[in-house]
């Protein structure tokens, strides 16, 4: 029984007696134990001692299936880097100062494996996610933060670069929170070196949510971007999208500098959707 129940049961039995305290103080305990006295007293004496009730088990699902979860840039804080919220959307945490041995940059990502971007040949695909900037989120100064990314699989040498959205901050490149931050958009082919990239939309707000979503025409010869956020048309690219042999898998980032100050992004499970091709 809770605390609230064991009162009111108490208070229950008080009520059904017709005999005062006075005359049955003097009882016995055996005696006391008896009268609807002793049975309230009983109650009342359980209060607090009630075990905590059993925690739920644990969840046997993943939440998102068919996903991989890389934390490679930091052992500091293991296990802490993915935080899954009540409405089935993603946390991605990057901790102060914890890059990859030799390397300035962090990394932690959720991906669909190989094959999950559905980039074909002459195929058209849909992407989209709900991405959160918390009220204290800030992004490296100087320097490129991608979050929404489709990873090349292929080594192609000079000019392989990932497409990918992200974030870029005013110089200069240092370790401070950077300021300005607006959307990027690295839009990459065949043989483009160095990366192709461009700024496409308003400066983002941090403390709220955004929508995106991106039309591409994979295509080794001539493809498209269409970037859409919050269900405005931001820009459109003409330009081949896929690598020969190329199989692109899709992943959520937070990708940065290592600075001295953590930040956290949230995101939707992304959706794909074959719309042509």
């Amino acid at each position: 029984m809770t605390d609230k129940e064991l009162k009111d049961a108490a208070v229950a039995e008080l009520r059904l007696t017709t005999v005062g305290w006075n005359k049955v103080k003097n009882y016995s305990a055996a005696q006391l134990a008896t009268t609807h006295w002793g049975k309230a007293m009983n109650l009342l004496g359980q209060i607090g001692g009630a075990a905590p009730p059993s925690p739920p088990p644990p969840s046997t699902t993943t939440p998102w299936p068919n996903y991989r979860y890389a934390d490679p840039w930091d052992t500091t804080f293991p296990n802490r880097h993915f935080a899954y919220q009540a409405d089935g959307s993603l946390s991605l945490t990057c901790f102060a100062d914890s890059p990859l041995l030799g390397t300035d940059r962090q990394l932690v990502s959720a991906y669909l494996i190989e094959g999950g971007a559905q980039a074909v040949e002459g195929r058209r695909v849909r992407y989209e996610t709900r991405m959160t900037f918390p009220s204290d989120f800030a992004g490296t100064s100087g320097e490129v933060n991608f979050w929404f990314e489709w990873h090349t699989t292929t080594g192609q040498g000079a000019g392989q670069y990932s497409c990918a959205i992200g974030g870029y901050c005013d110089y200069p490149l240092d370790k401070n929170p950077g300021r300005n931050l607006r959307w990027f958009f690295r839009p990459i082919g065949p043989g483009a070196s160095p990366p192709y990239s461009e700024m496409i939309g308003p400066p983002i707000q941090v403390g709220r949510s955004y929508d995106v979503r991106v039309d591409v025409k994979w295509s080794s010869t001539m493809g498209e971007f269409h970037v859409w956020l919050d269900g405005v048309q931001l820009r459109n690219w003409n330009l081949p999208t896929l690598w020969s042999g190329d199989n692109p898998s899709l992943g959520v980032y937070n990708y940065r500098l290592a600075v001295p100050f953590a930040s956290t992004l949230n995101f939707t499970k992304p959706v794909v959707t074959i719309v042509g091709g």
